[in-house]
């Protein structure tokens, strides 16, 4: 007899729960969506791919604490060569050699300039425009980097296997957007196409067809002329 208040205390709560349970907002439908990307020529895996899913309907963005990324130089390149961040994200760019960097972007709305330093720079740069910054050093033609600023809710960069992975997707049309270094000798900053996300588990294989070389730096414009010249007259050794 004294155990049947305790049972039916706990009928009572589980029943409660049950029903929060049946109000409770789940997204049911949500997907995850692998990609593996492929050079279309020689088949094999491509790595630093920048992909970005934007979907047909819009989607708040959260608003949150911006993320704080690292482009080192290292044996005069940029590490790493490629990163894709959130518009408002910040970048550092330590110093990781012992010779000085003069780091800079002529990107239009994210163009910046650190000049000769080592170790640490000041303050990191904060991109608050979409799109691709190229970053180069005024003292080493040959180091370049790669930042994609995207407002996409879902992005990610391929592994050394060519793969990514893409979770709590809702169901829907998105269009899915790739990037990579080789597709500007083609002329093409990027490659867009629709892409329609459904089941709880989708793999979509892509074929990228590059260039067979790396674009060349292009010839610089009167603004970095303007800037080497006044650069070459303070009496620094480029």
């Amino acid at each position: 007899m004294t155990l049947t208040p305790a049972v039916r205390f706990t009928g009572y709560w589980i029943a409660a729960l049950l029903i929060l349970m049946a109000f409770r907002p789940v997204n049911a439908h949500a997907s995850e969506l692998e990609l593996r990307v492929t050079d279309r020529a020689s088949g094999h895996p491509l790595q630093e791919v920048v992909v970005t899913l934007m979907p047909e309907s819009p989607v708040a963005r959260q608003q949150g604490v911006p993320t704080t990324y690292v482009m080192s130089q290292k044996q005069q390149q940029f590490v790493p060569q490629v990163l894709v961040i959130a518009r408002g994200d910040k970048v550092n760019f330590p110093n990781r050699d012992t010779i000085r960097h003069h780091v800079y972007s002529f990107a239009r709305g994210n163009s910046f300039e650190l000049k000769l330093y080592l170790d640490e720079p000041r303050p990191p740069v904060t991109f608050e425009h979409t799109g691709l910054v190229t970053v180069g050093c005024n003292i080493h033609d040959q180091m370049r980097g790669y930042i994609v600023v995207t407002d996409a809710p879902w992005f990610a960069m391929t592994d050394r296997e060519g793969r990514i992975t893409l979770s709590d997707l809702p169901e829907g049309k998105y269009t899915l957007t790739l990037w990579h270094e080789q597709l500007a000798a083609n002329k093409q900053t990027s490659q867009s196409m629709p892409m329609v996300v459904q089941g709880a588990r989708q793999h979509e294989d892509i074929a990228l067809t590059l260039a067979s070389t790396a674009p060349a730096l292009p010839e610089p414009s009167a603004l970095q002329q303007r800037f080497n010249r006044a650069f070459d007259q303070a009496g620094e050794s480029r």
